[in-house]
């Protein structure tokens, strides 16, 4: 079938067309042209988990590439360019702005301070913001409380261990200095 050697030059538009053809054919169409429909959906398939797999194999070198780059510069130029490149979105700048406003807080005030109820919230959040942004930071030192997970908060955040007079032991979330001094300069914090 000539139609089969069009298939990787073609775009997305055009695939996604001709699968839906072919899928038609394979529900609703002549007995005779279901076996060539099942073929050009077959090869469709595969021609997008190629460029899916390209895709990821360019996105994987991008990373590696950018992670060279930044490995020995100070963190200020790491949080600029992260942020430059990667900018937060609405949630991400109001999780950011909390942590700024309120340094040395635990992971509940934090929370309740951006709206949540559970202070677990706080990780997830810092930590995806974190997170996404790896390449760029650093890479995420190993959680100490959770084997074989990375502590990813701790790319922009120093922890602050306190124990109170009670003998309840807490720790505060303070943004790190110069991670604070670059969001400011983009104009993320004020």
């Amino acid at each position: 079938m000539k139609i089969l050697e069009k298939i990787p030059s073609m775009d997305r538009r055009r695939l996604a067309q001709l699968k839906e053809n072919c899928s038609n054919i394979v529900e609703n169409g002549p007995e005779s042209k279901r076996a060539d429909a099942v073929k050009i959906l077959s090869e469709i398939e595969a021609e997008l988990n190629r460029r899916l797999e390209e895709e990821s194999e360019r996105q994987r070198a991008s990373r590696e590439e950018t992670e060279i780059e930044m490995r020995d510069k100070p963190l200020f130029e790491r949080v600029l360019r992260a942020f430059e490149k990667l900018p937060p979105r609405d949630a991400e700048l109001k999780w950011l702005r909390v942590l700024a406003a309120n340094p040395g807080a635990d992971i509940y005030r934090l929370a309740a301070e951006a709206g949540s109820k559970s202070g677990g919230t706080t990780n997830l959040k810092i930590g995806s913001i974190c997170r996404i942004r790896e390449h760029y930071l650093g890479s995420a030192p190993p959680n100490t409380t959770r084997a074989g997970e990375k502590l990813y908060s701790a790319l922009l955040v120093d922890f602050e261990h306190h124990k109170d007079e009670s003998g309840k032991v807490w720790t505060g979330w303070r943004l790190k200095q110069e991670a604070e001094a670059a969001l400011c300069h983009l104009g993320i914090l004020n």
